[in-house]
């Protein structure tokens, strides 16, 4: 009896599982029964043996540590007439994207896999190798270095975005982060480069987020602007794993460098970008001026202290705020929003407010924007290192009420 209720069992099964009119047979012996890299196979990649978990119509193979490539051996078992993968033109195969694998039958049926090999975290990984191996310890004089990128896939916003050594030049950047023992840095390229499939620039920058362990607020605060319809640009990121001179140093954010140009900040040559600032964190060639409430650097320009396009900027940032403390601010011909594009204010005063960004009560890190015979726009967001909860002083701390 017991015997006969399996048998029973299993063909109710059978007839089920056979309902489905997808590609994949309904031949119970046609698929991959088991998928694995060989350390064996490949002693330049594998130190061990990996089994990769097959879920459905997909092969998952984690690699648990960085490794050079993804060229492969695989070893499949598979019950079927015989075994087709995409792109395979040698026993070595290249796993850097997902592929296809198709198993079929002798009645034609067929099973197709799709095969994702990620390497360490999954992350796209960065090689950074400066020459000589050389430390990088300034922020004002840039080393000779080459990049790579690999396994620009998985999590990058399109299906692969590897990048070939490269040379590049790289500094370190920031204020009080560069003080810290993950450092951040910036690259220059002499000629623009697309990274993991952002518009090409000749400038990058990598935040390492050592203030803030989870890593997440810079790109949270980013993902906000990117829906912001009235923020005109938020800098596009992409999590890496970085290698430097051979040593694995950490998870960074790889982001679009703040400038003036055409995918970026967009104000033409004749436009302004500005930053509020403290006298403390100025460079000795900033240009800056002071109203009586703020200090505001002239970013990504060619403009000389006391010319005639700094004294316009100047002059019209001073209007505005005399505007705005003044009796009339509110005024419709008179007062601010003849100087300001309102929305702009809202939208980035929001991401602010909902963030509780600690910098953004117009201490630094608060750009501003204006393209010529244009408003004064607020943007783009940056440094979010101590927003959302990350800072032990101030109203900051408490999730209830404006700042």
């Amino acid at each position: 009896m017991k015997c006969k209720f399996f048998i029973f069992l299993f063909l109710i099964l059978h007839v089920f599982s056979c309902e489905d009119d997808s590609e994949f047979t309904c031949n119970q012996q046609t698929g991959i029964t088991k998928f694995e890299f060989k350390a064996k196979d490949n002693p330049e990649v594998l130190t061990g043996d990996v089994v990769a978990e097959i879920i459905d119509d997909n092969i998952i193979v984690r690699i648990p540590y960085l490794v050079p490539n993804k060229q492969l051996k695989p070893q499949i078992t598979y019950e079927g007439k015989s075994l087709y993968i995409e792109n395979a033109n040698n026993e070595y195969i290249d796993f850097s994207n997902p592929i296809k694998c198709t198993v079929l039958d002798n009645d034609g049926n067929k099973m197709v896999y799709t095969i994702t090999v990620t390497a360490f975290t999954g992350l796209p990984i960065m090689y950074l190798e400066t020459d000589g191996r050389a430390e990088i310890e300034s922020k004002t004089e840039y080393l000779n270095a080459t990049v790579a990128i690999k396994g620009g896939g998985e999590f990058a916003r399109s299906s692969k975005w590897d990048l070939d050594k490269t040379k590049v030049r790289i500094k370190g950047r920031g204020n009080s982060s560069w003080v810290q023992p993950k450092k951040p840095y910036k690259l220059k390229f002499d000629s623009k480069v697309s990274l993991l499939g952002e518009p090409a620039d000749k400038e990058w920058v990598l935040l390492a987020n050592f203030s803030d362990k989870t890593c997440l607020r810079n790109s949270t605060a980013f993902f906000m602007g990117e829906s912001m319809t009235d923020l005109d640009w938020t800098p596009r990121s992409h999590f890496i794993e970085l290698v430097l001179n051979g040593k694995y140093v950490g998870t960074y954010l790889l982001t679009e460098q703040i400038k003036i140009s055409g995918h970026r900040v967009d104000v033409t040559d004749n436009g302004y970008l500005l930053e509020v600032d403290q006298a403390g964190r100025l460079d000795p060639d900033d240009v800056f001026f002071r109203t009586n409430k703020i200090l505001l650097c002239i970013k990504d320009t060619e403009i000389q202290q006391g010319s005639a396009e700094y004294n316009w900027i100047k002059n019209y940032i001073t209007n505005l705020e005399n505007v705005l403390y003044s009796e009339y601010f509110l005024d419709k011909e008179k007062g601010y929003a003849q100087y300001i594009d309102m929305q702009s204010f809202v939208d980035w005063y929001l991401v602010q407010e909902i963030s509780k960004n600690n910098d953004g009560i117009f201490w630094s890190s608060c750009y501003m924007n204006i393209a010529p015979g244009g408003k004064l726009k607020m943007g783009p967001l940056w440094d979010f290192d101590i927003a959302f909860g990350n800072v032990n002083f101030g109203v900051c701390m408490n999730p209830t009420g404006f700042y």
